[in-house]
């Protein structure tokens, strides 16, 4: 039986562990995310794992979570611990979605690590940063 995170007011290693394994799951499995990280929610007092993706603008946050939830049962042995209720399933057109992005375009991408403070004219409290993919800048035909 898998264990479950224990996620606390601290980002501890072990949830920064728990995120790697989710994002490397992401990967490997194709899903379409755009931005992988833990975003702490000031106004909840808790942090969560942010996975934003087109999908969500496109085909709505069941669908997603859906996918989500799939992926989470099909991890060996629950490696990340992670449960559905530790994601927020964010559109890029949303915040911090999409200050994130604009940010990994202007300044040549955000590398895996700590992030606070402005971003794009959105303000992160705190994050730990797995994946941010910039905007698309190719003009369109």
């Amino acid at each position: 039986m898998a264990n479950e995170l224990l996620v606390t007011k601290e980002l501890n290693r072990e949830m920064i562990n728990a995120g790697a394994a989710l994002a490397d799951e992401l990967e490997a499995k194709g899903f379409n995310a755009t931005a992988v990280l833990w975003l702490f929610f000031d106004e909840f007092d808790e942090w969560r794992i942010v996975v934003g993706s087109p999908d969500v603008d496109k085909f709505g946050p069941r669908q997603v979570y859906g996918e989500l939830q799939t992926l989470l049962a099909g991890m060996k042995d629950g490696a990340s611990g992670i449960r559905l209720m530790n994601i927020a399933a964010i559109g890029d057109k949303k915040s911090p979605v999409k200050a994130l992005r604009k940010y990994a375009t202007e300044s040549g991408g955000i590398e895996e690590g700590r992030l606070r403070g402005p971003v794009s004219g959105d303000y992160i409290v705190d994050s730990w940063i797995y994946k941010v993919k910039p905007l698309d800048t190719k003009p369109r035909k």
